[in-house]
């Protein structure tokens, strides 16, 4: 009873230092942390609202998933609170440390998280599982490595998932820094980007609605990615 107790003190504290370190201003606070009240992220509405759209795709499913990029893991634990154990990956190590500090505050034991930036290297390690997430990555890995290198990233993500939720920033998202090394995502990046993942091997490729960012007017295409992996 006593070790109960002094888990639940230590729960308490480890609250009070992620929602110390979440208002310092050491980051922008990109996603909602809903387990301390942060819910005046950049993307707060529009991220719930892509969460609304995957958790109504993924139904019923159960099983493993992938989180690529997951930044303070707000769809990481959306994923294990629906069931799946799920696996966040990011490669900055101040919100790695805020990810598991999260962990550790929740109890929750459906998540894990690495420290890991994705390439065509350390794509190889990953597990076989039903789902990944992989939102607004794709643009950066463009950015630094290349089209030619990121697309054989994506053929290994396809490879060990049945579905990929996808969504990238767009070639038409003007005065951002990365805009100019994606390909001309025409005639429109909803039909470039189905057409991309049909010429990779996709099964099949629907769309799940468009969603604001904080960065432009502009809005984006989030997609469920079936592939096809038996």
């Amino acid at each position: 009873m006593r070790l109960g107790y002094l888990r639940e003190i230590r729960k308490v504290l480890l609250k009070m230092e992620l929602y110390l370190l979440l208002r310092s201003g050491l980051i922008d606070t990109y996603q909602p942390v809903p387990l301390v009240g942060i819910a005046n992220a950049q993307r707060y509405r529009s991220t719930l609202d892509r969460w609304r759209a995957i958790q109504q795709e993924l139904g019923d499913m159960k099983g493993s998933g992938i989180d690529i990029g997951c930044n303070l893991g707000f769809f990481t634990f959306q994923m294990a609170q629906k069931g799946f154990f799920c696996i966040g990956l990011e490669g900055d190590a101040f919100l790695h440390y805020l990810c598991n500090l999260a962990r550790d505050a929740s109890g929750q034991d459906r998540v894990a998280f690495a420290r890991m930036v994705v390439n065509e290297h350390s794509v190889q390690l990953l597990p076989s599982v039903n789902v990944i997430l992989f939102l607004s990555v794709f643009h950066h890995m463009v950015r630094y490595y290349g089209m030619e290198s990121s697309t054989r990233i994506v053929v290994s993500l396809m490879e060990r998932a049945h579905v990929i939720f996808f969504e990238t920033g767009q070639s038409n998202e003007m005065n951002t820094s990365w805009a100019r090394y994606l390909p001309a995502m025409e005639p429109t990046p909803q039909e470039w980007i189905a057409n991309y993942f049909k010429s990779l091997g996709a099964s099949r490729v629907k769309h799940l609605g468009e969603f604001e960012t904080h960065l432009s007017p502009v809005r984006r295409s989030l997609f469920a990615i079936y592939t096809a992996k038996k």
